[in-house]
């Protein structure tokens, strides 16, 4: 007579196969998972450095002395001034949505109605500006404007 083999083999044989299966379903979901916030993370720096984007480098905006105004969700407080070469008083605020830090540096064109660049100004932050944190921005002309100006200009760069 022949023997049958052990119920308790195919259970213990189909419990293996089962829980390493699961092992390389779960893994596989994890790089997937993985993939996808590498994918958005990517999307999301590469729209903070595209120099098109309103208020970067290719794409400045305009502003009045002293006017409030925001770039990339940096808001920039009024009241700032702007004498002897420099820019004073100039505060950010970081209300990004994304609730990342950011470090700011600003370069404040000074042009002529005839759009010729007469001075600059940069600005920069001491480092990053925490999400729902302010701080007064350090700021360092080119020596004072050579002209009467009719705006400025204001492009940020990372």
């Amino acid at each position: 007579m022949t023997q049958q083999p052990s119920t308790s083999t195919g259970r213990t044989i189909g419990l293996i196969v089962g829980i390493v299966l699961l092992v390389i379903v779960l893994f596989c979901s994890g790089i997937v998972a993985l993939f996808v916030w590498f994918l958005t993370n990517v999307k999301h720096a590469v729209s903070d450095f595209d120099p098109h984007r309103e208020g970067g480098r290719d794409n400045p905006i305009t502003v009045a002395v002293g006017q409030a105004f925001d770039i990339d969700g940096i808001d920039y407080a009024a009241g700032w001034t702007y004498g002897d070469g420099t820019i004073a008083g100039l505060k950010g605020s970081n209300r990004r949505d994304d609730g990342r830090s950011r470090s700011v540096f600003l370069t404040f064109t000074f042009v002529t109605a005839d759009r010729v660049e007469v001075g600059e100004v940069t600005c920069s932050s001491s480092g990053s500006i925490a999400h729902g944190n302010s701080e007064e921005l350090d700021c360092q002309g080119s020596g004072k404007v050579s002209a009467t100006y009719d705006h400025v200009d204001v492009s940020a760069s990372y």
